[in-house]
């Protein structure tokens, strides 16, 4: 099954996976679609100096495979004054 969805992120963390459980492993692709910020990807701390991943602004989707049903992502804009939206796919595995 295929998920979408578009978060638009400011300086408050927004959860980038679904809230409801996916029941299996799934595949993610977070694609950063504004034209000039950057997104940070990381846990519900996360934060312009704690993150796990930046997507860029014009660079290529951020692929994660074989993610478990119970981890978490969430995301913020690198400037809290600019919005970033960040389009988000799953492909669960059944």
């Amino acid at each position: 099954m295929f998920r979408t969805k578009l978060v638009t992120l400011n300086n408050t963390p927004q959860e980038l996976s679904f809230s409801d459980v996916v029941d299996s492993h799934y595949t993610i692709i977070m694609t950063n679609t504004s034209s000039n910020k950057h997104a940070l990807v990381g846990d519900s701390n996360v934060s312009t100096t704690n993150y796990g991943l930046r997507v860029e602004h014009d660079g290529p989707p951020i692929i994660l495979e074989n993610i478990n049903f119970k981890d978490r992502f969430y995301g913020i804009s690198e400037d809290p004054n600019t919005p970033t939206t960040v389009a988000i796919t799953v492909i669960e595995r059944n």
